[in-house]
């Protein structure tokens, strides 16, 4: 782990190599107790090859403020807490953005913005008894279980959140003592007459609702990572929710990282060469990440032709197949044969 300072140096906080006890950077300067409870800390966490010491170090360990070593629980805290990681089974969110009417009517104008036909978003108050029709007995179990002891560990009188699984799309308020207040999302599209349940909606769609918290949140100083951010999705819609997600956070400290397989938005015109990467893997197996700026290319340059062409490398490289006419493949039923014909 390093510390990057103002000038542009480094300074090692603390470096651990394979198996071996985990060592503390020159710069950190430990007072005579403190250097020996963190090698007690680091003797006994070598030979771990499974754990990560930053983890171990902030698992039932209680520094005092002033602590030279303050800067595990530091980092500690904003990778627990500023980092969200977005893949297909999230299932939760945050956001108090479909608990009210007005903010509701923001995210229809976002989501019409996408053309999925949706024109308006609305909620429906329903009972545990019909979420339970909706989704599986033990997922709605869970899905309480996990915000009764929140709201047991907050000390709060009240919690609330917005889950999303793959049954619909549900939004639960729990105060103590009392029975929760369950709605779900219900979506109208164009002049129908008819309500869409979130189930019925297409995979792009859904996929959406998992992506747009990013658009809404005004949380400084957040990186979000994405899993395949266009799965479901037209290259197009990827392109345009890129877009919006520069322009709602143009000047904040916010970043998405994310990786695809959609090379089309691949651009200068959208892109830094510098936050273009290519993972590729080598004869080993393992994964080498590199960047497109090493390959100074020109700001016009059609880049997406380019890769596909192997340019840049990380691309598959198939091997060869033949199948032979007259031969058995694999599967193949051969029928029965008759005494006289094994004759």
């Amino acid at each position: 782990m390093y510390e990057l300072m103002q000038d542009g140096s480094a300074h090692q906080l603390f470096l651990r190599e394979g198996s071996n006890a985990p060592v503390l950077g020159e710069t950190v300067k430990l007072s005579a107790s403190e250097k020996s409870r963190f090698s007690v800390y680091s003797e006994d966490f070598a030979g771990q090859d499974t754990q990560l010491f930053l983890t171990e170090m902030n698992r039932g360990k209680k520094y005092p403020e002033n602590s030279k070593l303050i800067f595990l629980v530091e980092a500690f805290s904003w990778i627990m807490t500023n980092i969200i990681v977005i893949n297909p089974n999230i299932g939760i969110s945050n956001t108090e953005a479909y608990y009210n009417d007005e903010s509701l009517e923001n995210i229809s104008k976002l989501i019409q913005t996408f053309d999925t036909g949706v024109t308006e978003i609305k909620t429906r108050q329903i009972t545990i008894d019909e979420m339970g029709k909706m989704i599986p007995a033990e997922v709605v179990q869970g899905i309480f279980s996990q915000l009764k002891a929140q709201l047991q560990m907050s000390n709060l009188p009240s919690i609330q959140m917005t889950w999303r699984v793959e049954g619909g799309f549900f939004n639960i308020r729990i105060k103590e003592g009392e029975e929760p207040e369950i709605s779900t999302l219900v979506l109208k599209h164009g002049k129908s007459v008819f309500d869409f349940n979130f189930s019925e909606e297409s995979d792009g769609t859904k996929r959406l609702f998992d992506l747009i918290d990013m658009l809404l949140t005004e949380r400084p100083d957040t990186v979000f990572v994405v899993d395949e951010l266009e799965r479901s999705l037209h290259p197009k819609l990827t392109e345009h929710f890129l877009k919006l997600f520069m322009e709602a956070h143009d000047g904040v400290r916010m970043q998405l990282v994310f990786t695809t397989h959609e090379d089309t938005i691949m651009d200068q015109s959208l892109f830094r060469s510098d936050e273009i990467w290519f993972v590729e893997r080598d004869a080993d197996n393992a994964s080498k990440i590199y960047s497109l700026d090493r390959f100074k290319e020109r700001y016009d340059k059609k880049l997406s032709k380019a890769y596909l062409e192997g340019r840049y490398g990380a691309i598959p490289v198939f091997r060869q197949f033949s199948f032979r006419k007259g031969a058995e493949r694999p599967g193949d039923v051969r029928p029965a044969r008759t005494e006289t014909e094994r004759r």
